[in-house]
């Protein structure tokens, strides 16, 4: 039979909201805003939409000042299909939209369809800014338990061109948020930055760890920067392309992942730690390269001065320490000097503390090599069989010192 589904969009007569239609042949009449577009993707830009056309179901569109929604009509059910498109060089952001007037479990969604990453993006408006998309909110496999709201319109990146397909069984009732933090059960930390001037125009991305994660791109962890319009955005780098969520490997060692900031204009940026379901002797540090300044987020937000521009020169990293006794420092603030000749790594100046173990990881926290209670009293010498490069040196004393610094491995 026919029903009425209201759904409520934003007052704001700036703010936009990305629908899907609920119903079988739903036209954007049923969506009351002031404008309303499609995204194209061979030319990944906006289109404006005549609202008098019916709805594809499974696609997403956006309007501005979409109040209300009041979809009339059959309602959605059984199994629906909707093409995404991969486009042959750069980027295949597709815009779809849940074609049901329930919830849609998104790891169910990824499962059945390979074709597409596995991170969702999500509008954030600022609305003191007309005609303009702030930032996107992004979930994926790491947030256990998340879904899609009813009708919600969403971005995702196509791997694949060919048919996503939503059924019945991937539907879900009751709840009406994306995911809950507070019931995660994989290790996440979500890391805000902000222009000082405008903190509304707030950026966040997300690392976490998992055990089968690993340390290059993981489709179903990993994605990839989708950005706004907004005036600054943060990220993490993975082999120095950004990313709006990186996921790791369960965190056994010391990890320092690279962070981007991308500020339209120079000021004063704020780095904060927005949230984290980490244990809490996890130490989770913001290092400043430029200022040779480690900061703790778990203990208050880090500011600093940022040029205008794209800022990946490796000038921000954060530091996540499994280890409670100590945080990963530069080793000339320590009176261990740790450093690699050739093919020898040297663990020097010890003044008599006895070393319980050794790691050389690379600079994503994988072990490369370990050792166990290596012996000397003030100088430890040992031979690596690492391929050239840059690698994390840490050093674990018998006192529970733990020590961390950067060493070059070079034949």
């Amino acid at each position: 039979g026919s029903w009425t589904l209201v759904q409520r969009g934003s007052t704001q007569l700036n703010a936009w909201n990305a629908f899907s239609s609920p119903v079988v042949n739903g036209t954007g009449r049923m969506i009351q805003g002031l404008q309303h577009f499609s995204f194209d993707v061979p030319s990944q830009a906006w289109q404006v939409w005549d609202s008098n056309l019916v709805m594809t179901s499974g696609r997403g569109y956006i309007a501005r000042a979409a109040t209300n929604g009041w979809f009339r009509g059959t309602l959605n059910n059984g199994a629906i299909s909707f093409n995404v498109t991969k486009n042959a060089s750069g980027s295949s952001w597709n815009l779809i939209g849940n074609p049901y007037p329930s919830q849609l479990s998104w790891s169910d969604f990824l499962t059945a369809n390979l074709n597409i990453n596995g991170t969702a993006y999500f509008m954030k408006s600022n609305v003191n800014v007309n005609n303009v998309v702030n930032d996107y909110t992004a979930i994926n496999g790491l947030m256990i338990g998340a879904e899609i709201p009813v009708h919600q319109g969403f971005f995702v990146e196509a791997n694949a061109t060919g048919a996503i397909n939503f059924t019945n069984a991937m539907r879900r009732a009751g709840r009406t948020s994306f995911y809950t933090r507070a019931n995660q059960t994989v290790d996440l930390i979500w890391l805000k930055a902000f222009q000082q001037s405008d903190s509304a125009q707030a950026s966040t991305t997300v690392v976490g760890f998992k055990a089968d994660a690993t340390t290059g791109f993981d489709r179903m962890y990993d994605g990839r920067l989708l950005k706004g319009d907004g005036s600054l955005f943060v990220y993490s780098l993975l082999n120095q392309e950004p990313m709006a969520i990186q996921g790791l490997p369960t965190l056994t060692a010391p990890v320092i992942v690279p962070l981007g900031v991308d500020a339209n204009a120079a000021g004063t940026v704020v780095f904060r730690l927005d949230s984290t379901n980490m244990d809490p002797s996890v130490r989770i540090l913001l290092e400043d390269l430029q200022t040779s300044t480690t900061h703790n987020l778990r203990q208050s937000a880090y500011q600093t001065q940022v040029a205008a521009g794209q800022n990946q020169s490796g000038r921000f990293r954060l530091l996540v320490n499994p280890f409670a006794t100590t945080t990963p420092t530069i080793v000339n603030n320590l009176p261990i000097k740790l450093y690699a000749f050739n093919q020898t790594l040297v663990i020097d100046e010890l003044q008599g503390r006895r070393v319980k173990e050794v790691r050389l990881t690379d600079l994503s926290g994988r072990v490369i090599e370990n050792w166990q209670q290596p012996q000397g009293e003030s100088r430890i010498e040992l031979a690596t069989t690492a391929a050239n490069g840059v690698y994390l040196l840490t050093v674990i004393t018998k006192d529970g010192t733990v020590q961390t610094d950067r060493v070059l491995v070079r034949y």
